[in-house]
C-alpha cells in the first residue's frame, strides 16, 4: 500500500524539516487490542504525518470527507490509511447518511486491533491551548463495544505542541499519555450512555491537557510565547539526534506556562510590561533575544568560509524545488495553520519525484560517480539547512558583538531581571 512506500521517506522529510522531533510514551500503544488515539490538531496535518512516521504501529486516520471527491482520490486516500467522516456542519444530509457504514467500517478495523487516530478538537489552530473535545471518539469507542462485545478498547490521549507551529525547523514535542480503558465507564453507560460518554471526555480532555501548553487566558498568549523563547535562547539544544525519545524540555515549558497561567494579576501585569519592553528595545535595534545571549564566535569566519563550498555544491541540486514550494505555500496558504504542513508536503513530494528521477537517470548511465553524487545529495543537502542556520546565527550575533557595551549591557541587564523571574517559578 502507499502508506508504507511514503512512510519512510516522509520520516526523512520531516528529519530534514523539524530542528528536532520529541515523541514519549509510545509504549503505551498496544498492537492486541483495539486502539483509539486522540489528539489536539495544531496544524492542518503535520502532526498525523509526525505520529505515523515515529510510532511503531501503522495507524488509521479520521478525516473529512471532502478530500474524497472523486474515484481516483477516494481510492488515494484509502491507500494512506485516511477514513473519510462526513461533518454536520460541512456535509448535506444525503452525505450523512453514509456515515453509518463509514462507521461501521472504522468499529470493524477496531475489532481487528488496528490503530485508529481521531484529531479530538475538530479544527485546526495554532493556539497554545486545547479546545473543548467533540464526543465523536467516544460514541466510536462505545459503539464498537456493542457492536462486538469488546471491553479491551482503550482511549490513548496524544499532546501534540509545536514551539513555533507557523515556521520551518519547527520542534514537534509530543506526549503519548497513559490508555483510558473504556471497560471502566461501562457500569455506567449501561444505565445512562450520555452520562458515560460525557465522563469519559472530562478524562480524556483532563490527560491531554497535563501534557500540552495550555495557556488559559488568551490574552497571555504573547506574554507566555516571549518568556518561551527566552528560556529556549537560555538553554539551546544539542542539533543531534534529532529524534529523541523523552519530553524533559516540554515539562519545564508546561510547568512556565502552568505559573503564568496562576500568576495574580498584578504581577502578571508587570512581568508583561518589563518583557514588552525589553522586546521592543531588541525590535529597534534589529535584534533578537537569540542574538544578544548566543556567544560570537569570532573566528568562525574561516570555517563558514570553507563550509561555504559545500553549502554553494548542495544548494543547487537541493534548493530550488523546497524555494518554488514555500513561495507556493506563502502565496496561497490563508490560514496559517495550513502553512508548514503544505509547504512540508510539496517540498517533500516534489523532492521525492525529482530524487526518484535523477537516480534512475544516474542507474541507466552507468557511471559510478554520477550514483554516488545522486545519493549523496540528501546528505549535502542537509548539510546546507545547518549551515545556512548556522551562518544566519553568526551573523545576527556579529551585529550585536560590534555594537557598544553600554547598549549590550542595558538589554541584558532587563533580560536577566526577566530570567531571574522565570527561573524563580521554575524552582519553586
Amino acid at each position: 500500500m502507499l502508506y508504507y512506500f511514503i512512510r519512510p521517506f516522509a520520516r526523512f522529510a520531516l528529519l530534514a524539516f523539524c530542528k528536532k522531533i520529541y515523541v514519549s510514551g509510545a509504549e503505551h500503544i498496544k498492537s492486541d487490542r483495539p486502539v483509539l488515539l486522540a489528539s489536539n490538531h495544531p496544524t492542518a496535518f503535520l502532526e498525523p504525518c509526525i505520529l505515523a512516521c515515529f510510532l511503531p504501529v501503522p495507524i488509521h486516520f479520521v478525516v473529512r470527507a471532502d478530500f474524497f471527491k472523486t474515484p481516483f482520490y477516494t481510492k488515494l486516500m484509502y491507500s494512506l490509511h485516511l477514513i473519510p467522516i462526513h461533518r454536520q456542519q460541512n456535509s448535506a444530509y444525503k452525505d450523512l447518511k453514509q456515515n453509518f457504514d463509514l462507521i461501521e467500517g472504522m468499529q470493524q478495523k477496531l475489532h481487528q486491533n488496528k490503530t485508529l487516530m481521531v484529531l479530538v478538537e475538530g479544527s485546526a489552530s495554532i493556539k497554545k491551548r486545547l479546545r473543548p473535545l467533540q464526543k465523536g471518539i467516544a460514541r466510536l469507542a462505545f459503539g464498537t463495544y456493542e457492536r462486538y462485545q469488546r471491553e479491551d478498547i482503550e482511549i490513548v490521549p496524544v499532546s501534540v505542541n509545536f514551539d513555533y507551529p507557523s515556521r520551518a525547523r519547527l520542534s514537534p514535542m509530543i506526549v503519548v499519555g497513559e490508555p483510558i480503558a473504556i471497560k471502566d465507564f461501562l457500569p455506567t453507560y449501561k444505565v445512562h450512555s450520555g452520562k458515560a460518554i460525557n465522563e469519559l471526555i472530562q478524562v480524556l480532555q483532563s490527560k491531554m491537557q497535563q501534557n500540552l501548553l495550555h495557556i488559559e487566558n488568551e490574552a497571555d498568549d504573547e506574554l507566555v510565547e516571549q518568556l518561551l523563547e527566552i528560556y529556549r535562547n537560555q538553554y539551546p539544544v544539542r542539533l543531534f539526534p534529532i529524534f529523541e525519545r523523552k519530553n524533559d524540555r516540554l515539562l519545564q515549558e508546561i510547568r512556565l506556562v502552568r505559573e503564568i497561567n496562576q500568576m495574580p494579576i498584578a504581577l502578571k501585569q508587570h512581568l508583561k510590561t518589563v518583557t514588552t519592553t525589553y522586546f521592543d528595545a531588541l525590535n529597534a535595534k534589529g535584534w533578537t533575544d537569540f542574538s544578544l545571549v548566543a556567544r560570537h564566535r569570532r573566528w568562525a569566519w574561516i570555517g563558514l568560509i570553507f563550509g561555504s563550498i559545500f553549502y554553494g555544491i548542495g544548494y543547487l541540486p537541493n534548493f530550488f524545488l523546497p524555494a518554488i514550494a514555500k513561495k507556493i505555500a506563502t502565496k496561497k496558504v490563508k490560514k496559517i495553520q495550513y502553512f508548514a504542513p503544505i509547504y512540508w508536503a510539496i517540498s517533500a513530494l516534489s523532492y521525492l519525484f525529482y530524487f526518484l528521477l535523477l537516480s534512475m537517470l544516474a542507474i541507466v548511465s552507468k557511471q559510478l560517480i554520477w550514483v554516488m553524487v545522486v545519493f549523496l545529495m540528501p546528505l549535502l543537502g542537509y548539510f546546507c539547512i545547518v549551515y545556512r542556520e548556522t551562518f544566519d546565527g553568526w551573523v545576527a550575533t556579529r551585529k550585536v558583538f560590534k555594537a557598544s557595551e553600554e547598549a549590550k549591557q542595558q538589554l541584558l541587564y532587563q533580560r536577566n531581571k526577566i530570567f531571574v523571574a522565570v527561573s524563580s517559578v521554575l524552582q519553586d
